[in-house]
C-alpha cells in the first residue's frame, strides 16, 4: 500500500490541487500550506525533484492568478513572477531539504513538529529578509533589517500556526490512510 502512494503522482498532484484552492478560501495574511507541503513532498514523494517542485509551482501559479485578478491595486499590468516568488520559493526548497534530513527517515510526531516549527522560521527569515533587500521601505542597514524583521513578527504568528495546522493534516491524514490500509486509487 505504501509503496503505491509513493511511487504514485496522484499524491503529489493531489498535494498540488489541495495547495492552490487553500490560497483561494479566504484566510489571514501568511496562513498557507507550502511549508507543510515542503515537508510533506520531502517525507513521502518517492521523485524526489517533486517535494522541491509542488510547493513553489503550487505558490507561483496561484499568486500569478491572485496578482492578476483579485489584486490588480497592487499590479496593475499582469503579472508572472511577482518580486516575492524568488525568497518564497527558496524558503519552500530549504523546507524541503529539512523534511529531507528530518523526517524521510521516519516521521515521528516529535519530528514533525519540530519540521513545521522550523518551516516557518525559514520561511520568516528568508522572505523577510529577501524584502528588506528591496530597500523598498527600511534602509539597507543592520537598523533597517531589524526593523523588517519587527514589522512582519504579526504575519510569522500566521505562518507558524498555518504550518502546524496543514502539516498535521497533511500528515494525520497520510497516517489515518496508510495505518487503515485504503487505497487513494478509491479515494478520487
Amino acid at each position: 500500500m505504501e509503496k503505491f502512494i509513493k511511487s504514485s503522482y496522484q499524491l503529489p498532484l493531489a498535494v498540488f490541487l489541495l495547495a492552490l484552492i487553500s490560497r483561494f478560501i479566504p484566510h489571514v495574511h501568511n496562513f498557507a500550506p507550502f511549508g507543510a507541503i515542503a515537508l510533506f513532498g520531502a517525507t513521502y514523494f518517492q521523485d524526489k525533484k517533486l517535494a522541491f517542485f509542488v510547493p513553489v509551482l503550487a505558490a507561483w501559479l496561484s499568486g500569478v492568478i491572485l496578482n492578476n485578478t483579485v489584486y490588480t491595486n497592487v499590479y496593475p499590468d499582469f503579472v508572472l513572477f511577482d518580486k516575492d516568488i524568488l525568497w518564497q520559493s527558496i524558503a519552500y526548497s530549504c523546507s524541503v531539504v529539512v523534511g529531507f534530513y528530518l523526517l524521510r527517515s521516519k516521521a515521528t510526531v516529535v519530528k514533525t513538529i519540530i519540521g513545521a516549527l522550523s518551516s516557518s522560521m525559514i520561511f520568516f527569515i528568508i522572505t523577510n529578509f529577501g524584502f528588506w533587500t528591496t530597500g523598498m521601505i527600511y534602509p539597507l542597514n543592520p537598523a533597517g533589517l531589524m526593523a523588517c524583521f519587527t514589522a512582519a513578527l504579526p504575519f510569522y504568528q500566521s505562518t507558524l500556526i498555518g504550518d502546524l495546522i496543514y502539516t498535521t493534516l497533511f500528515f494525520g491524514l497520510y497516517y489515518l490512510i496508510t495505518s487503515r490500509g485504503l487505497s487513494l486509487k478509491h479515494v478520487q
